[in-house]
């Protein structure tokens, strides 16, 4: 990633004077390839629940036919299929945990979907609920469109105090010229006490913050996250009914930018972070550097660990990372130990990767001290009437794991920790009951895959005869088998497609292939091609069952593993 001063311009940061500031890309998803949305950058809302709005569709994951990339356009397809008791489908992208911001300006060039009982919306939600689930931690509604109203856009906040629960939401709307034939870019400069929405770079709507608000008012002082998603009716947009003709309907989408504004200056403070698992190397020191000096940060893993990503200022996997001085920037690498499976298992990242069953009645959860925290004043009926759990994991046949974890209780209880299937029939693989009480303690917990290699697995939490406060930290699930073969997971750059295919699968990497080995679910090998030495190799699908693959390809960085769909 090389960041751009984009402009410089004058804004009035008050109504005393008038300030030079530069306008620099932090982040950025330009959709310049093909197939699902690059997973370092998107990840999922699933579901059918109907989302609080009694929406009519069901969002998959992965899915081609419901979201892809297509010539450098993102498209979100609401497509009229019963699937999972629902008689629509869609998707619903969101950045969490891979793009996570505080104040700056936001732009998503698009084109809308049309037609009566389609709903697509580009907007922002909270990345911890520090003020407590919604409204109370914020919503704000860049791009809102419902289709029997087909030229107007509205743009919404919502807070604890002013929502369409209560019929008090904020906003402001305007009329274009055929929004769903035409791409508008679509804007949101968020500062500490104002919100702006433009579209075209013509404001159209904008919110101030009051001396006496308090968060009840004004919550848009934490981190948030983007989603876009294209909805099937609901309680607005369904209001007129639904025209069952229109489908399928495409949200286009062309790019997404995040700007942060910087005041310039002649130099800018760098803080780069030291963590556990490895070093940084940098061409300068932590201090004052020159405006325009070009950095650059290499993450040098230690030995056992991989480097994932970088957080803080930039969030972005390139490794060297360089970027112009044009910013304060503050900055860390994330390691983790190789074979390590689990995602934000410190909890500094909120909830993001981890899914709660938390009735009101039973407990309520939090993030405090990066540990996550469930109260529990009445056990429920069954162990996973409260529980918490992460899904994604590959467990394959024959593999060993070693769970590890940080617990603590405030009395002596009792909860129980497993793997197990995502969904139904909901089957667990392995688990032990676990005690806590008031001395923090570790506990570790080995087992070997004797089932079927299954690639949507989950670590389960189940809390539901549980008493008292539960805290639990450094969550780890290690494939004892990837430490024991020294073949590194790695994040080349790797394009498969179709997904999901009928005759044939295309592969292409950054990297040389070396090989190619194709798993079914059984952990049989039905498919391997060894000294392949090219970046592309085709291979027949015609012939495999229908059902979900896992390919291995060993490149001369690495190994990676992806799940194949055969229909």
């Amino acid at each position: 990633m090389r960041v751009i001063i984009a402009i410089s311009l004058c804004l009035f940061l008050s109504p005393l004077y008038a300030q030079k500031i530069n306008k620099v890309l932090i982040w950025s998803e330009e959709f310049d390839y093909s197939g699902l949305p690059n997973p370092n950058k998107w990840n999922y809302d699933v579901g059918g629940s109907g989302f609080g709005n009694n929406e009519l569709q069901y969002y998959t994951k992965e899915t081609l036919e419901n979201v892809r990339v297509d010539n450098g356009k993102l498209i979100i397809e609401a497509r009229k299929e019963n699937y999972s008791g629902k008689k629509f489908t869609s998707s619903r992208i969101k950045t969490l945990g891979n793009g996570d911001w505080k104040y700056g300006r936001f732009e998503v060039r698009a084109k809308l979907p049309t037609g009566r009982g389609i709903w697509p919306a580009i907007w922002f939600l909270p990345s911890e609920n520090i003020y407590g689930n919604w409204p109370s931690s914020g919503e704000i509604d860049l791009m809102e469109n419902v289709g029997y109203d087909p030229d107007k856009i509205f743009f919404t906040t919502h807070t604890e105090r002013y929502n369409h629960a209560t019929g008090e939401g904020r906003g402001g709307s305007t009329d274009l010229v055929a929004p769903y034939n035409n791409f508008y870019t679509y804007a949101l400069e968020w500062y500490a006490d104002s919100l702006r929405f433009y579209v075209d770079n013509v404001l159209y709507y904008s919110l101030d913050k009051k001396p006496t608000d308090t968060y009840k008012e004004w919550p848009f002082d934490q981190k948030m996250h983007l989603i876009m998603n294209n909805a099937v009716g609901g309680d607005w947009a369904g209001s007129q009914g639904i025209d069952s003709t229109i489908f399928p309907q495409k949200f286009e989408v062309d790019f997404v930018r995040v700007y942060q504004f910087s005041e310039e200056k002649s130099e800018y403070d760098l803080l780069v972070h030291q963590v556990a698992g490895g070093s940084v190397t940098a061409s300068f020191p932590n201090g004052k550097v020159n405006a325009n000096a070009n950095v650059t940060l290499e993450a040098v893993p230690d030995v056992g660990f991989e480097f994932i990503k970088w957080e803080g200022t930039y969030q972005d996997l390139d490794n060297p990372l360089q970027f112009d001085m044009a910013i304060n920037t503050t900055i860390k690498p994330v390691f983790r130990k190789k074979g390590e499976m689990i995602q934000n298992g410190e909890f500094d990242a909120g909830f993001f990767k981890w899914h709660q069953t938390v009735p009101s009645g039973l407990a309520s959860s939090t993030i405090d001290q990066e540990e996550i925290v469930f109260n529990i004043s009445k056990s429920g009926a069954n162990a996973w009437d409260i529980q918490f759990s992460q899904d994604d994991l590959l467990i394959e046949k024959g593999n060993s794991y070693t769970l590890r974890f940080d617990v603590w209780a405030s009395q002596q209880t009792t909860f129980v920790a497993s793997i197990g299937m995502s969904k139904d029939p909901w089957n667990v693989y392995s688990g032990a009951t676990q005690t806590a009480g008031p001395a923090k303690k570790t506990i570790t917990y080995n087992f070997t895959m004797s089932g079927n290699t299954d690639p949507e697995a989950r670590i389960i939490f189940d809390l539901g005869k549980a008493l008292g406060s539960l805290h639990f930290d450094n969550i780890s699930l290690v494939n004892d088998n990837v430490l024991s073969t020294f073949k590194p997971l790695v994040k080349s750059k790797l394009s498969f497609y179709p997904n999901p295919a009928a005759d044939k699968i295309l592969f292409e990497s950054d990297a040389l292939i070396r090989s190619l080995t194709i798993y079914n679910q059984s952990g049989k090998i039905v498919f391997e091609k060894r000294s392949i030495r090219d970046y592309k190799v085709e291979i027949a699908a015609a012939g495999f069952p229908k059902g979900v693959y896992i390919a291995e390809i060993e490149t001369a960085e690495g190994v990676i593993k992806e799940k194949v769909i055969k229909d």
